[in-house]
This record gives C-alpha cells, sequence and structure tokens, in this order.
C-alpha cells in the first residue's frame, strides 16, 4: 500500500511539473484595442494609416519576443527522462506557439506594410 502511494504520488508530482508551466503557453490571442476596429474605418488620412501601420509595427514586435519566450521554453524542457512523452508534448506545444506567433507577426507586418503604402498614396 505505501508503494503506490509513492507512486501515486510520483505521478502527481509529474503531471504538476508539466502541467504548470504550460499555464504560460496559453495563447490570448492578440489583444486588439477596442478602437482599431472605427480606426480602420475611419482611416482616411496619410497620419491615420501612419498610426495603424504603427499599431501593426508593435503588434508584430510583441509577437516575436512571444514567439522567442516559446522557443526558449520549448528547449527548457531539457532531453527526455522519465516522463519523456510528458516533456516531448510539452516542447511541440511550446514549438507550435511559436510558430503560430511568427506567422501572426508576418501578418501584422504585411498589415503595416499596406498601411504604409496606403499613407504614401495621399497627399
Amino acid at each position: 500500500m505505501n508503494k503506490n502511494l509513492w507512486l501515486v504520488s510520483g505521478v502527481f508530482a509529474a503531471l504538476l511539473a508539466v502541467t504548470l508551466p504550460l499555464s504560460g503557453c496559453i495563447s490570448s490571442g492578440i489583444q486588439k484595442p477596442a478602437r482599431l476596429q472605427e480606426k480602420l474605418e475611419a482611416a482616411r488620412t496619410k497620419a491615420d494609416h501612419d498610426e495603424l501601420a504603427g499599431y501593426y509595427e508593435q503588434e508584430a514586435n510583441a509577437l516575436r519576443a512571444k514567439a522567442k519566450q516559446h522557443e526558449q521554453k520549448a528547449k527548457a524542457s531539457g532531453p527526455p527522462t522519465g516522463y519523456a512523452r510528458l516533456k516531448d508534448s510539452f516542447a511541440r506545444h511550446c514549438n507550435y506557439l511559436a510558430n503560430k506567433y511568427r506567422d501572426d507577426a508576418e501578418a501584422n507586418l504585411a498589415l503595416a506594410k499596406l498601411h504604409r503604402r496606403m499613407a504614401e498614396e495621399l497627399p
């Protein structure tokens, strides 16, 4: 009985060790300002489009930083040990998020470039 208790405790500790860091990997998505849609619809001037381009560039930089954090978390999981499948799953999860954040950063840069072009075409 005592041996089973130790086994259950060990499994529980291993699960905690993996699931607690995962909470830091959960993506909440891009948090857009409440007035972004209004600004997009009202953009008519060079300044409006420059402001929107700046917003998308800031978002891209923030997303790149998140991608880097998740890459580091994946590397920090280290080589597989006794609970190799769980650690491998954690690393794959963080690598997936890093790739997703990089893709989202590129999409934001494309939007920034579009708004910069719009701004250049306006008087």
